[in-house]
């Protein structure tokens, strides 16, 4: 098992209710915050943010048997 076996990805979750997300610091380590919002102006920007991220996405292949 190498290191990026270990290695935690940003991640968000974005509801019709919450949104939830939780990044990596200027350090580029993951921080522990984590960022919830219920508003509605909070979850439309991290809906565009989402698809900004998935727009520029550049798919990896795997090296994994």
């Amino acid at each position: 098992m190498n290191e990026a076996d270990n290695a935690i990805s940003p991640s968000m979750t974005i509801t019709d209710v919450f949104a939830y997300v939780y990044l990596f610091n200027t350090d580029g380590v993951y921080d522990n915050k984590i960022i919830i919002s219920l508003d509605d102006q909070t979850r439309a920007w991290f809906k565009k943010l989402y698809r900004h991220f998935k727009t520029h996405a550049v798919s990896l292949k795997s090296e994994r048997n």
